[in-house]
């Protein structure tokens, strides 16, 4: 048979609420940004690691940023304590860098 790729959307599919990918996107997501922020905290020691301020920002852009809207708020609550929990100190640049992101917007 022939196989010819297309970028079209051909297929459709509905989540409801009872749905499992809907049931467990929440624990994903959170255990997702943990995961990275973790990583992130392993790549903040290395001493051969120049510019943590791009590191970090960079970080905050593509993986573990946080928003009301895209998150939720029982999930932001949720992440934000537990960065805590990971590292303190680098949660509170995460916090200050991720401000100044939004304000250079």
């Amino acid at each position: 048979c022939h196989i010819h790729y297309t970028h079209k959307h051909l297929n459709t599919f509905r989540r409801t609420q009872k749905s499992l990918s809907i049931r467990d996107r929440n624990k994903n997501i959170v255990a997702k940004k943990l995961e990275l922020f973790r990583i992130l905290k392993l790549l903040y020691k290395i001493s051969n690691v120049s510019d943590k301020k791009k590191l970090l920002s960079w970080f905050i852009k593509f993986h573990i940023g946080i928003g009301f809207k895209t998150e939720g708020l029982v999930n932001l609550v949720n992440i934000l304590l537990n960065y805590f929990k990971i590292n303190f100190w680098l949660t509170t640049l995460f916090i200050f860098r991720r401000i100044l992101l939004v304000f250079k917007k």
